[in-house]
């Protein structure tokens, strides 16, 4: 029985040490069928955001001055951006170019 508290423990501790909060990535930014939510954002630099499709289309995000853009994202699906320079980085959806939003990166 000691053996089994101990492995236990162990395995917690690997499990704690390695585990990643789920919000580490940064802000989350939803695409939805007809909005972009939040339309704009602010972070800092090196920050890291999530965007996640959660309209029924297939999706991709493209920078407008074309610096990142996204793989094709089905419904459900995420990608994450890093943004490690301060700027202004508009940015839209290549299939519906109406849908537009901004990530503002403030110096650290």
């Amino acid at each position: 029985m000691q053996r089994d508290h101990k492995t236990a423990a162990a395995a917690l501790f690997l499990l704690m040490l390695f585990a990643v909060p789920a919000r580490a990535h940064g802000p989350t930014v939803t695409l939805g069928d007809d909005s972009i939510d939040p339309p704009s954002l602010t972070l800092l630099a090196y920050g890291v955001v999530h965007f996640r499709n959660d309209s029924e289309a297939v999706i991709t995000i493209v920078a407008d001055d074309e610096s990142y853009k996204s793989p094709e994202l089905p419904p459900g699906e995420g990608w994450h951006q890093q943004y490690p320079v301060p700027g202004r980085y508009p940015y839209h959806l290549l299939n519906h170019p109406d849908r537009k939003g901004t990530i503002l990166v403030k110096p650290r």
